[in-house]
């Protein structure tokens, strides 16, 4: 299959299953939660992944009221970092960067900083804790990371990737929304955005299930070049 070259004025990634895995301490702290609530863990997995904390807990949690939910927000993400460094002192996966995307991102980096950015279901607290554990790997940030305390309504709704067009002041026609997880996918698209799905987080088959413009295995396959100011991006599928 012939690369596919796209011109764009940006590309916004989520974080988790995307950038980083942080699955295992993630799961990790959902047994703890659905131990203590009584929940039922399988369907926890099945539908929080790429959906902001609070919003499962809405979900899950409709006896609690909406400042403790918020509460337990705190509480769980605080925890994933900690336990990601548990489970690494095990020897085990805690905290990792996936394939392809240091040198995605340093393609990057060599052009404007309005050229990419973060944009996460997770938490400011917990995104900066995360990737500064991870910055040795991933190298420098961008200038604008969106998290979940930036929007009233998380994804699926447009929102989060809208405000990330708007902080890099672009056309988020123009952009490309990479993501791993279904309710990222629409969001992208509900915004307007080229989606970019890629397999390493979510289950392929239900993130290529909503259609996303283009998807990858991992971001080995995706690179990037600046050309007289524009930027370039090569995506490589498999046939």
């Amino acid at each position: 299959m012939a690369p596919i070259v796209l011109e764009l004025d940006a590309v916004l990634f989520d974080m988790d299953g995307t950038l980083i895995s942080s699955t295992p301490a993630v799961n990790s702290v959902w047994t703890d939660f659905a131990s203590k609530y009584g929940l039922d863990y399988n369907s926890i997995l099945n539908e929080s992944h790429g959906v902001q904390t609070i919003v499962s807990f809405r979900k899950y949690l409709p006896h609690l009221t909406e400042e403790e939910r918020v509460e337990e927000t705190k509480r769980f993400e605080a925890g994933i970092v900690p336990r990601a460094s548990e489970l690494m002192a095990q020897g085990k996966e805690g905290l990792e960067v996936l394939p392809g995307v240091r040198s995605l991102l340093d393609q990057l980096r060599q052009g404007p900083v309005n050229g990419w950015c973060i944009v996460t279901s997770a938490t400011n607290a917990y995104a900066s804790a995360a990737l500064r554990i991870l910055g040795p790997g991933l190298g420098a940030m961008p200038r604008d990371i969106i998290t979940a305390d930036d929007v009233s309504r998380g994804k699926p709704f447009p929102d989060p990737y809208l405000m990330g067009a708007k902080r890099l002041d672009v056309d988020i026609s123009r952009c490309l929304v990479v993501e791993d997880a279904p309710a990222g996918a629409l969001s992208g698209l509900a915004a307007g955005s080229i989606v970019l799905a890629v397999g390493t987080g979510y289950a392929p088959k239900l993130v290529q299930a909503v259609n996303p413009t283009y998807y990858v295995d991992d971001l080995s396959q995706v690179s990037a070049e600046w050309k007289d100011g524009k930027l370039f991006v090569t995506i490589n599928q498999k046939d």
